[in-house]
């Protein structure tokens, strides 16, 4: 088995169990290390006047949109006839910001190998090892690999999007790992291939893909504001990691609209445009009914064409009738079976007969794009205060709530390995903040502000009472802006539940707190969106079938069903019991505690790892000359299983038990069977 696989095994031991301070398998490196400033908008908008026949419609998605309880929209963009017709923000976001594209990325990579196409410089049946003669061990089984093959997502390698948070050397991992699939021939989304392609056109030109895409591309089209994240290996991801607002993105679908002609200039030829919008390979149904062409999706009767990314980024383009939306969400979804995208494609794919409204609709249009997504609100702060006096300055118009009073003070977390930063946005970006430390909540002014140290950095968040207060935040280098704001329920007994929303609006992320009070500090709850759902999506993708789907059902069985589930909740929903630090001997209290987690931790961590290093272990990492076959399932795991467990059922007052946990008679004779000499057989 490859490294990469190992290290993701360890990351999800450190997180799950060692909780780990810096559970990272691959040196940190910060990426984002500024904030983008608001983008420009030269596209021409047409919202009001004659487009009010458009109105009906319009209101009809935003409703739409905000009853379906699926789509989390940041923010929706509609283009029709080269005019944006409709802007529409949620509460603490802006078109006008630049937003995580994640895969859509992947179709910009496609567009810049457009312009090399056209310029003679690059054919698509170019053998991808000739351009990389310094890789010193490919499989043999990528000497046919072609450009055409990266393209259309038939690259074939076993190298995917989980090694890219465990492996530093993507390029040799890519060529290294065993192929997932016939290469040139099955469909097999990674986003590795764009990185690869990134790094031919690196090879071309003799700069990187950004540099390249900056010059040819956003220049042309009047795109100033973006950013694109570099790999470990320094070049840019290709597949993921750029960040454009939603009127750029807006224009790449223009360009592609227009068969690659951006007001009325020709900037791509319309031959490489065409070909790229052609349903050449056949993707699943399960995951949205959409084929894919040369890095861009396209319905398989090719009228519709669509930019993809995770957690609901797309840009949905229908030629038909010359329009096309820009989306950015935070959903629970990887691909394009996507209710949002559902939505829009039964709101735009217009006909004439559609287009009537009256001038009342327009207003009702303006009233809904004002208050879009305001019923879906995380949290509902206070409304501003009106009257006179507050009118004319004479009283503050925001004054402290003093239902926040009982949440001020200093609190002491136990060892932990949560932060402020979403978990999923640490885990892709490699960046770990050391663990929450303390919680201070502390009144400047009429402001409420929560300073919250990790790993020994100290995060100023102001909070609004009545609306959203901005700021930025450093983390390691890679900042961010924060929205922030907060309410005050009440439990059954009317006890107080302090709800606190950290919007990142550059990000599909979101992170939500809840506190109540205990008898010695306070209980914060801490989730974030998207949530769970989505690490389990890919969990299950991971482990369906073979020797871990196999493994998986035996800890079920013993454990209970839904037993891993439970276990990845619990990372992405941590609960933080604080002490006040001025409880009586809160520090003393707060050592014991933390020694008892460490001790528990050490001895959990250490069990899983050895199990995994045996589980892991293939006859290609061992030495040439250990003439030893590698051990079979049978012969280690009625110990390794046993030693997996002991490990989940440990409890922080159980932790000195050494006793191993009986296999069932049965599975013992099943890890002997002849089944289990077919599993070891199968491929890794």
């Amino acid at each position: 088995m490859e490294n990469y696989k190992k290290r993701a095994i360890n990351l999800l031991i450190e997180l799950a169990l060692a909780e780990s301070k810096h559970p990272s398998v691959i040196p940190y490196i910060p990426q984002k290390t500024s904030v983008c400033k608001i983008a420009a908008q030269d596209l021409p908008r047409r919202i009001g006047g004659k487009n009010y026949k458009y109105s009906r419609v319009l209101i009809n998605l935003l409703e739409e949109l905000e009853a379906e309880k699926k789509a989390n929209i940041h923010s929706i963009t509609v283009v029709k006839d080269s005019e944006i017709i409709l802007e529409a923000s949620a509460p603490a976001y802006d078109v006008r910001y630049t937003h995580l594209a994640h895969s859509m990325s992947k179709t910009v990579t496609g567009l810049a190998l457009g312009f090399l196409y056209d310029e003679g410089k690059l054919s698509l049946d170019a053998r991808v090892l000739d351009f990389f003669p310094e890789v010193s061990a490919p499989d043999e089984k990528y000497n046919t690999l072609t450009v055409y093959d990266l393209l259309t997502m038939r690259g074939g390698s076993g190298f995917a999007e989980l090694g890219t948070v465990t492996e530093d050397k993507w390029t040799d991992a890519f060529f290294e790992s065993k192929p997932a699939a016939k290469i040139g021939e099955e469909f097999s989304y990674n986003s590795i291939n764009s990185y690869i392609l990134g790094r031919i056109i690196t090879k071309i030109t003799g700069v990187s893909l950004y540099e390249y895409v900056v010059e040819k591309l956003f220049t042309p089209l009047s795109i100033t504001e973006h950013f694109w994240e570099n790999s470990p290996e320094g070049y840019t991801k290709g597949g993921f990691g750029l960040y454009l607002s939603p009127e750029s993105f807006a224009k790449l679908g223009l360009l592609i609209l227009n068969n690659g002609a951006f007001r009325g200039e020709r900037i791509l030829s319309e031959e490489y445009v065409s070909k790229m919008c052609e349903p050449i390979a056949d993707a699943p149904n399960s995951i949205g009914g959409f084929d894919y062409g040369m890095h861009v999706w396209v319905s398989p009767d090719g009228e519709e064409i669509l930019f993809n990314g995770m957690l609901g980024q797309n840009v949905w383009i229908y030629p038909k009738m010359n329009v096309l939306a820009v989306v950015n969400c935070g959903n629970n979804e990887l691909f394009s079976d996507s209710p949002t995208l559902a939505v829009l494609r039964r709101n735009l794919k217009l006909t004439r007969d559609d287009y009537t409204a009256t001038r009342a609709d327009y207003k009702r249009l303006k009233t809904a794009i004002d208050v879009f997504f305001n019923s879906r609100r995380n949290v509902v702060p206070k409304n501003e205060l009106k009257g006179l006096l507050y009118f004319f300055g004479i009283k503050e118009r925001r004054p402290f709530l003093e239902e926040f009073t009982p949440l001020l003070g200093k609190y002491a977390a136990r060892s932990n390995n949560s932060g402020i930063l979403p978990l999923f946005v640490s885990v892709m970006q490699n960046n770990y903040s050391g663990g929450i430390e303390t919680f201070d909540f502390w009144r400047d002014g009429e402001k409420l502000i929560l300073t919250s140290v990790e790993g020994g950095t100290a995060y100023d968040i102001p909070i609004g009472l009545y609306g959203y207060e901005e700021s930025v935040l450093d983390f390691s280098g890679e900042k961010h802006i924060v929205r922030a704001s907060a309410e005050v329920l009440l439990d059954e007994e009317r006890h107080p539940i302090f709800k606190i929303e950290l919007i990142f609006p550059e990000l599909p992320n979101v992170r939500i707190i809840k506190i109540t009070h205990t008898d010695e500090g306070i209980l914060v709850r801490m989730s974030e969106m998207p949530n769970e759902r989505i690490a389990e999506t890919y969990f299950e993708t991971l482990t369906s079938g073979g020797k871990g789907g196999f493994i998986l059902g035996l800890i079920e069985k013993k454990m209970g069903e839904g037993f891993i589930k439970e276990k990845i909740s619990s990372i992405f929903n941590p609960e933080l019991p604080m002490i006040s630090t001025l409880a009586p001997g809160f520090e003393e209290r707060l050592r014991v505690d933390n020694e008892r987690i460490a001790e528990k931790n050490e001895k959990s961590a250490g069990l899983l790892k050895s199990l995994a290093s045996k589980f892991l272990s293939d006859s290609r990492d061992e030495s040439e000359n250990n003439d030893r076959k590698s051990p079979s399932i049978g012969s280690f795991f009625k110990s390794a299983l046993s030693l997996l467990l002991k490990v989940a059922r440990v409890k922080p007052e159980d932790t000195e038990s050494d006793s191993i946990i009986d296999i069932p008679d049965d599975t013992i004779t099943f890890l002997d069977s002849p089944a289990n000499d077919a599993l070891d057989n199968e491929s890794d």
